[in-house]
């Protein structure tokens, strides 16, 4: 008997991934005779929306191993192996590390304009964590703002990379541990005790190793209710002019500091426990509440530590790069894929623009 009617008794959805396989397209140009002027004509094909100069992989290719690379954070042995078993393709490591480098190339204009919107904004987060090139001991610095990464490479963590980054006469040179701007140029960006989140920790970790000292508990009791009240502080009335509003900012800024100062200064260069973070707030003091002057400066080297994390994670995996030739491109792609996640652009899809992107007229 056939079955009569019918009626939805249920759905599911299964979610599946094609097999995919490589696709190789060999493109023919034809040279053809005029039949007026008899010569040999030819066309000249643009290739700038399939690949990059001269090379066989594809611009597909290119961002996809670029993604795997910086975003995913693979080894290129790793990626190797995966497009060989995902798609069949099979390219030796070298050429791979060609491709990398390559976005590096095309992506050098943007990492320039990325140095500029660093320049010109008036907070900066800044610090630097260690990079090993070819074996030897050398920083990988950071600038942040809310919208761009930049990374730069160098041998050394003193001020003038500061300098060269932000420019000797920058406004603005904000770090993220509120240094001032004539305190940039001396090479302390990042001091870790001019950031209130390693102090804190600093004076916790005493406490817990001394927990039976009372003077020590008090002194840090009465150390943090002074943070406390600072990062309370709701600012000057809105209403008044800047200039005075900046003024009583500052005034505030100057009553936190003569708190603080009053607070270790009895415990300077004695026996207390608490004498060696004493004489580093004495260091600096001037730092420690500039965000109460200046409220985009925060009290913290967050940012400035969440911006360095993925290349950590890239540095724990890799073990650094091997020479100036890695260590230049490591710095742009991770300005150019740290400052895409920032902004919420897909890496896939901005790796294909940089590579379309027509290089500029050279002067």
């Amino acid at each position: 008997m056939p079955l009569l009617g019918g009626r939805v008794r249920g759905r599911r959805q299964v979610i599946t991934l094609p097999r995919l396989r490589v696709r190789v397209t060999e493109h023919v140009v034809l040279e053809r005779t005029c039949p007026k002027c008899q010569k040999r004509w030819a066309p000249k094909p643009d290739w700038g929306a399939l690949t990059v100069g001269r090379q066989r992989v594809g611009i597909s290719v290119q961002s996809e191993v670029s993604v795997l690379r910086e975003e995913c954070r693979l080894p290129f042995g790793v990626i190797q192996r995966y497009l060989k078993g995902r798609y069949g393709l099979h390219l030796s490591v070298g050429e791979l590390v060609a491709l990398v480098r390559g976005v590096a190339v095309r992506g050098q204009g943007e990492y320039t304009q990325l140095q500029q919107a660093i320049r010109d904004s008036p907070v900066v987060h800044g610090d630097e964590t260690g990079w090993r090139q070819d074996g030897h001991n050398g920083y990988l610095w950071s600038f942040s703002t809310p919208r761009v990464r930049y990374f730069l490479y160098r041998p050394s963590r003193g001020g003038a990379v500061v300098e060269e980054v932000l420019g000797r006469s920058s406004r603005g040179c904000w770090s993220a541990t509120s240094m001032e701007p004539t305190t940039c140029t001396k090479g302390r960006i990042s001091p870790p005790l001019a950031d209130w989140t390693h102090l804190l920790r600093a004076i916790h970790q005493l406490k817990e190793r001394y927990p039976q000292n009372l003077a020590l508990a008090e002194w840090a009791q009465e150390v943090r209710e002074v943070y406390d009240r600072a990062q309370a502080y709701p600012g000057p009335d809105p209403r008044l002019p800047r200039v005075v509003q900046q003024a009583q900012r500052v005034t505030q800024q100057w009553q936190y500091q003569q708190e603080l100062w009053s607070i270790c200064q009895p415990h300077v260069r004695t026996e207390a426990l608490m004498s060696v973070l004493c004489q580093r707030v004495e260091r600096f003091l001037p730092e420690l509440f500039t965000f109460v002057a200046e409220p985009q400066v925060a009290a913290d080297n967050n940012a400035a530590e969440r911006s360095l994390r993925p290349t950590v994670i890239s540095r724990k995996i890799s073990g650094g790069t091997r020479s100036g030739k890695g260590s230049k491109p490591k710095s742009v792609l991770a300005s150019l894929f740290g400052t895409w996640r920032l902004q919420g652009h897909d890496p896939y899809q901005a790796v294909r623009q940089t590579l379309t992107r027509p290089l500029p007229a050279p002067v």
